[in-house]
């Protein structure tokens, strides 16, 4: 693993809020490694954003804008709704 992929997989753990963690931390995990170079850029981009509004629109208490969406964030969305315990699912 890169150093590049050791940081964003690091700040995926260390995000500050319990729920924001466990979410990224999981998806960095099980996805990261195999990204391409364009995807590791998406993913990066998506840790910038702020943690209450991530977990808002993963449990669908609102809609993330449509300049966020791309094949990571999609994928993430998707990933982070399919079973998490606090999803409300």
């Amino acid at each position: 693993m890169t150093d590049r992929l050791k940081r964003l997989a690091y700040r995926a753990q260390r995000r500050g809020f319990k729920e924001a963690d466990i979410i990224f931390s999981r998806f960095a995990e099980a996805h990261l490694a195999g990204f391409s170079p364009a995807e590791v850029d998406e993913f990066e981009q998506i840790l910038d954003l702020q943690d209450h509004d991530v977990v808002a629109w993963v449990l669908g208490r609102s809609e993330p804008p449509q300049n966020l969406r791309g094949p990571v964030f999609d994928k993430f969305l998707v990933f982070a709704r399919s079973g998490l315990p606090f999803n409300g699912k």
